[in-house]
């Protein structure tokens, strides 16, 4: 689905919503120009080096293309739906020119690699989405601001007779009794000799500023030809001014566009979202009479469906993608790698580079571009996730559109599917084999020449599983670089070992692979023999132990049962749905599921591929 600039507010929070319910979101970068790198240089770069180099060309090219695909897993059909936006981004702010302007650069080569590729230009221009980084937003801020308390002219021998002019008329003005005194008061007035018919904006200028300095209770309005001053009470000043600020603020919010988007995955806040955004997503029963109450409802439940979970980021190739994202939605770069990963991972906690899952798959498909990945998986008839795409989104369905952001995301969105099902099928995530395949991957890419021009797909993408299934997975990783939903499992293990020690009079001093420690609390650690059910005293003991912090604090703790008590129905199903979902995984008909299979991910997560460098692989998290 293509989004245009006219149709973005309308299909913002819609976009959002559909992020909110993800299983995880794929995506793709155009862009006006790439770094150009040295192909005579005799030693390969650090990935130090080739962040560098990559930073230099972020910080001055423009993202023309954003393509977002957001994946949903159907529990009740078992299968993926896929749902890809096209939206071309404009470098045109929605701001005045002396509010903020933007410079940017256009490669000549790849403004040709693009248009041999169909890419429109004055379509991106005129019907492109805007954007703000919180950076430009800040500076847009501070000119508003500082425009808002202009320095003042000095007066030169020419200005003396409209300064004194106005200030004859001011004082006549409010010299006389309230009921005979006029609204306003135009300014020149009453068409003196010596006073032009029409101001010209120098002249407007100066009488804003005579009027702010000399009478600050009084307000004016510039016209056309003249200034109208009119007299507001002291409650109307105060309300003035904070609607100069409302104006202000609205004006700066619906310059942000596209990153409110990029700030919906990263769980920011979105208060001041624009209202003409969300009111095509409230219900049609509500009136005008209900004032702001279901609007601010709407948003504060929709934010907090967008935190409860982190988002899982997918792209294919995508260092040069993910550095475009940060400097349209953040701002200016980080100097280092280390900095710039720090930063990626706080936001992202979990990106997925399907570039580094083809390298671990096979040589050969490390060294195929993204849609050769694609094709050769699609061949392969003993991969079978379902993907479903429905009429609406149906455009690549038949039909290839090669270097289309949309298009690209889509295809990464399905070969991160089917190749995490295929290794996963066939048992390519062991962990004993993990730092040996890494090494052997890292050395291989080494030595892959750095891929010079856009030739394939790239960018981050997020995403997560449906709301019932992974409410308390998908959590933020702990500072250091965590296994996806490692502080939910820690709560798991912490409260299953406190349970079992006191239940059987036995401390739990095992660790896991993972070095999950969990503290046994005093009174089970205190415990020397297994619980006497029968004894209410011990029984009620136990208690405070089930209902202790962990991911289950979301159940309605009514449904906890304790030993002996027959399981409930939910239960069952869920136990049921379980071993259904590990089956499809096995079979290939799933691709591994965050945190039942998060040593897959812990494997293949947060490591981005890097050709022609010496060490081959960035590690985020680290």
């Amino acid at each position: 689905m293509d989004i245009r600039k006219d149709q973005f507010a309308v299909e913002a929070v819609r976009l959002l919503q559909d992020i909110a319910d993800s299983h995880f979101i794929s995506f793709d970068f155009e862009f006006s120009g790439i770094a150009e790198r040295d192909r005579n240089r005799a030693t390969k770069q650090t990935v130090q080096e080739r962040y560098e180099e990559t930073r230099i060309s972020v910080q001055e090219y423009q993202p023309l293309q954003i393509g977002l695909t957001i994946v949903k897993y159907d529990d009740k059909k078992k299968r993926y739906v896929l749902e890809p936006y096209n939206l071309n981004i404009s470098p045109l702010p929605l701001l005045r020119e002396r509010q903020f302007t933007r410079k940017w650069s256009m490669n000549s080569g790849a403004v040709s690699f693009l248009h041999r590729n169909g890419f429109d230009f004055g379509r991106q221009l005129i019907h492109g989405v805007p954007y703000l980084s919180s950076q430009e937003e800040e500076k847009a801020r501070t000119k508003m601001t500082a425009d808002a308390k202009r320095e003042d002219l000095v007066l030169k021998a020419d200005d003396q007779a409209l300064a004194q002019h106005v200030r004859s008329a001011i004082e006549k003005w409010q010299s006389q009794p309230k009921e005979q005194q006029e609204e306003w008061l135009n300014i020149p007035h009453d068409q003196p000799a010596d006073m032009p018919a029409e101001l010209n904006s120098y002249q407007r200028r100066l009488v804003h500023q005579i009027v702010q300095n000399e009478f600050p209770g009084l307000k004016t309005q510039g016209m056309n030809t003249f200034v109208q001053i009119t007299s507001p009470g002291p409650e109307k000043q105060i309300s003035l001014k904070q609607l100069e600020e409302e104006y202000r603020e609205r004006d700066l919010s619906r310059a942000i566009g596209f990153r409110w988007i990029v700030d919906g995955m990263t769980g920011k806040d979105l208060s001041n979202l624009p209202h003409d955004y969300l009111l095509p997503a409230l219900p049609k029963t509500v009136s005008a009479e209900e004032g702001e109450r279901p609007v601010k409802a709407f948003l504060t439940a929709l934010n907090r469906r967008l935190q409860e979970r982190r988002k899982v980021l997918i792209g294919h190739n995508c260092l040069t993608d993910i550095m475009f994202l940060y400097k349209m939605t953040i701002g200016d770069l980080p100097e280092t790698l280390q900095e710039f990963k720090d930063k990626v991972h706080e936001l992202f906690p979990a990106i997925i580079d399907t570039k580094f899952i083809s390298s671990c798959y096979s040589e050969k498909h490390g060294r195929l571009s993204l849609g050769e990945v694609a094709e050769d998986l699609n061949i392969d008839q003993s991969i079978h996730p379902e993907l479903y795409t429905s009429g609406e989104f149906d455009r690549y369905i038949n039909s290839t559109w090669l270097h289309e952001a949309g298009y690209d995301s889509y295809i990464t969105a399905i070969v991160a599917i089917k190749m995490a099902a295929k290794l996963q099928r066939d048992g390519s995530s062991r962990k004993k084999d993990h730092d040996r395949q890494a090494e052997e991957v890292a050395n291989r890419v080494a030595d892959h020449p750095p891929e010079f021009g856009l030739q394939e797909g790239q960018a981050p993408s997020t995403g997560t599983e449906p709301r019932e299934a992974t409410r308390h997975v998908t959590a933020a990783p702990e500072p250091q670089s965590k296994p996806f939903g490692y502080s939910s499992l820690t709560s798991i293990a912490s409260t299953l070992s406190n349970i079992s020690s006191a239940i059987t009079g036995r401390s739990s001093n095992n660790k896991s692979s993972n070095d999950l420690e969990p503290a046994a609390s005093e009174s089970a650690s205190a415990s020397t023999k297994p619980v006497d059910w029968k004894n209410e005293s011990q029984v009620a003991g136990l208690r405070p132990l089930f209902s202790s912090t962990s991911i289950y604090d979301n159940l309605d703790s009514s449904n906890s049962t304790m030993p002996g008590d027959e399981p409930s129905k939910a239960q069952i199903e869920t136990e049921n749905r379980e071993q259904v979902m590990e089956k499809l995984v096995k079979e290939g008909k799933l691709m591994p599921r965050w945190h039942e299979e998060r040593a897959f991910w812990d494997f293949y997560g947060n490591k981005l591929q890097v050709n022609g460098t010496q060490e081959g692989i960035i590690r985020l998290g680290d």
